[in-house]
């Protein structure tokens, strides 16, 4: 027979193992993190992150979104998806001439886009840097990009969505 000493320690070691093992933590989501604001718009939180599979003819070939709340990949399959609910928060949209993995500078080779309502301004400065890329499954990296004095910074993890398309 199990001891209520046992119980107890058993019960406090997972409880903790439960608390560590959570996507949420003081570092962000497993989307990644953020931090800074456009605008007078702080935001705190990156919810999603999705690389987009489809990019339109002409665009960059690599797309990728941070979204402050939650979007799910499915409602980035159909065109227009930026105009259906989700304008009301805030995301970015970076488009990349390659994933190759080292920094890539805003004006040169990156455009990074805030999107919120009609108010869609291009970074002015900064970069993004890839550190990590799985073909088919996600890319990772970290950004410090400019909107004149405005600043956003963090890290992502942009999981592929294989038939996402620009909106």
């Amino acid at each position: 027979m199990i001891g209520a000493r046992t119980c107890c320690l058993v019960g406090l070691a997972l409880g903790v193992a439960a608390c560590g093992s959570g996507a949420d933590a003081d570092t962000g989501s497993s989307a990644g993190s953020i931090a800074g604001g456009v605008q007078d718009s702080s935001w705190t939180k990156l919810s999603s992150a999705y690389w987009i599979g489809k990019p339109g003819a002409g665009s960059s070939p690599v797309i990728f979104f941070l979204f402050e709340s939650h979007v799910d990949c499915s409602t980035l399959v159909n065109p227009n998806w930026d105009k259906v609910g989700i304008s009301d928060f805030q995301s970015l949209e970076v488009d990349m001439l390659d994933e190759e993995l080292r920094d890539h500078s805003v004006g040169s080779d990156v455009d990074v886009a805030y999107l919120k309502g009609f108010y869609n301004p291009s970074a002015d400065s900064g970069s993004v840097t890839l550190s990590e890329v799985k073909e088919g499954e996600s890319l990772k990296g970290s950004f410090d990009v400019a909107f004149g004095t405005d600043m956003l910074h963090g890290t992502f993890t942009a999981q592929f969505c294989a038939d996402g398309v620009e909106p």
